[in-house]
């Protein structure tokens, strides 16, 4: 082949190859949601998705407006917990959440829906009396909102700051004592000496609080994720004083094992907790622990890097 024709043949191969669409790659998920609501009826159930999880004890506590509405065990909000309604990072926010379930749910050692782990958390930390209806108004709120804080992230996919950071865990068993004194100087003022909050209004105790209880029969149950030791260690680290987290791992740790000495409701349905005992991570504070002589070790640790056992 003479040499011009074969310039000529790599250039229309080069012009063929430029013109064949690009794989797109996908964009790394990040911490957003969409500026707008949906419209009609759907911007209604996305907004009272959100006042729910940020007034749940109005709409849905011991003394809500609708006696058939008076689901939960508490005056606590979600967004005492998951904080601006989902929308805070490293506070086991909702953003991207829709995409991410079906999931697998150590607890139960089975998938679950999003609204079954909705269910879930009612129950565990707002000691529900009973279960949303999942085809009710609240749930499908909650759901319509979770949907539309997912929006911008692709199904699948976490975005950065998605639950709670990870935490060197500590190679000595918690000291609750110690925790006891920096739980006096760091968080006393706002939940309380005793754990057990601060009420919007002392006269009426249902109608919330300003500063939520981590104690007390208003509290999380044991069944709750944040009464582990390693997950409400997380959370403090990441999240508390409010506003001016500043704790270390160890600080951290030993003010979680101050507030998890002290009382708070039992989970009902903590027997049929864990039916793979292979899933259980060390720190559940309860049992059947499969030494019974080292309960304490399970509430305090020290724990294996992966909490599958003790130290």
């Amino acid at each position: 082949m003479p040499n011009c024709a074969k310039h000529l043949l790599a250039i229309a191969l080069l012009g063929l190859l430029s013109a064949c669409p690009r794989q797109q790659q996908s964009e790394p998920a990040t911490w957003t949601w969409p500026e707008q609501l949906p419209a009609g009826a759907a911007a209604d159930a996305v907004r009272y998705g959100e006042a729910l999880l940020n007034q749940t004890y109005k709409h849905l506590g011991p003394q809500a407006e609708k006696p058939e509405l008076r689901l939960t065990g508490n005056a606590l909000n979600c967004s005492n917990c998951h904080h601006q309604a989902g929308k805070q990072q490293n506070a086991m926010g909702f953003v991207g959440i829709n995409g991410r379930y079906p999931a697998y749910y150590a607890p139960l050692d089975r998938e679950v829906t999003l609204a079954e782990r909705v269910n879930a958390c009612f129950a565990r930390s707002l000691n529900a009396r009973a279960p949303l209806p999942e085809d009710g108004p609240e749930m499908q709120g909650i759901l319509a909102y979770m949907r539309w804080l997912s929006e911008a992230v692709p199904a699948g996919q976490t975005p950065p700051g998605s639950g709670l950071p990870e935490i060197q865990l500590l190679d000595r068993p918690a000291d609750p004592v110690q925790g006891q004194s920096l739980y006096n100087y760091h968080c006393a003022a706002c939940h309380a000496p005793d754990g057990k909050g601060v009420l919007r209004d002392a006269a009426q105790p249902a109608s919330g609080y300003t500063f939520p209880p981590v104690a007390g029969p208003d509290s999380y149950s044991t069944g709750s994720n944040l009464a582990r030791l390693s997950v409400l260690a997380r959370y403090i680290q990441a999240n508390m004083p409010l506003g001016r987290a500043v704790l270390n791992n160890e600080d951290a740790t030993d003010i979680a094992a101050f507030i998890l000495q002290l009382d708070r409701p039992d989970y009902a349905d903590a027997g049929k907790d864990y039916p793979n005992p292979a899933t259980r991570p060390a720190d559940v504070p309860y049992g059947p622990y499969p030494d019974p002589s080292k309960a304490q070790q399970h509430q305090l640790g020290p724990y294996t890097p992966d909490l599958s056992g003790l130290r």
